[in-house]
């Protein structure tokens, strides 16, 4: 069988193991934070940044998430100091609220970088949930001075289960093939979203955006720009995307 005929089964089978975690305790910190008005915030560098990206203004995803964006685009992620000077940055212009929930994703875990948002996040009484590969953070050394690592830090630890070094495949001349790490981290994000929203539904009315690109019929609204929008106006000054 190619690689790319296993490609497939590996990343199902990663699907199946991530399910197998707890899923459900890191939807409900979400769920308490929002349910009180708060923000869900998320974090990444490099390819990271894609993941802590994708629920953020996002039809069938929640409204209150806020991307915290790393200006150094990737180039400071070993450098110690600057995230905590990042998290202060966003804090004058987001805020921070003690019980609110910031996810992390770090396929390594070991930066600098992702570890002081955490701790960063765990001075400000905010919960920390981490997405990372577990399995390879417990085999490195962290390159931060306080030697923690993020899944350490997390109130709660989501395991990627990718591969370690992220490629699933070993060519026999040396080379590693077909990542991972993305899909399996994406895959765990999407799940939080859709049981947040679940468990926001069994309360009342969750604040979900609804796509502007198709058929749209509400009693009080014209069209779902005037629906959504009238939701970001709740967190007005709190959305780097606010779009008011």
């Amino acid at each position: 069988m190619t690689f790319h005929e296993r490609y497939p089964q590996e990343v199902f089978s990663r699907f199946e193991s991530i399910l197998s975690q707890a899923p459900s305790q890191a939807a409900q910190l979400i769920v308490q934070s929002v349910a009180q008005g708060g923000i869900l915030h998320t974090f990444g560098s490099g390819h990271s940044s894609l993941v802590a990206a994708e629920i953020v203004g996002r039809s069938g995803a929640l409204v209150p998430v806020n991307q915290i964006i790393d200006r150094s685009e990737d180039l400071a992620e070993r450098l110690e100091g600057y995230g905590l000077q990042l998290m202060e940055f966003y804090h004058q212009q987001y805020q921070l609220k003690a019980g609110e929930v910031v996810i992390i994703i770090s396929n390594s875990g070991i930066n600098p970088l992702p570890i002081e948002v955490a701790l960063s996040a765990k001075s400000r009484e905010l919960k920390v949930i981490s997405i990372s590969n577990v399995s390879q953070s417990r085999q490195s050394l962290s390159r931060h001075s306080s030697q923690k690592k993020l899944f350490e830090l997390a109130d709660i630890s989501l395991d990627s289960y990718s591969p370690i070094g992220e490629a699933a495949f070993s060519h026999p001349e040396g080379y590693k093939l077909g990542t991972i790490a993305s899909l399996t981290s994406l895959f765990i994000i999407n799940l939080l979203m859709v049981e947040s929203v679940e468990g926001l539904l069994e309360r009342s009315s969750p604040p979900i955006f609804i796509s502007e690109n198709a058929p749209f019929r509400h009693s009080h609204y014209s069209s779902a720009d005037d629906y959504n929008k009238a939701l970001r106006l709740r967190y007005q000054g709190r959305l780097r995307r606010a779009g008011v």
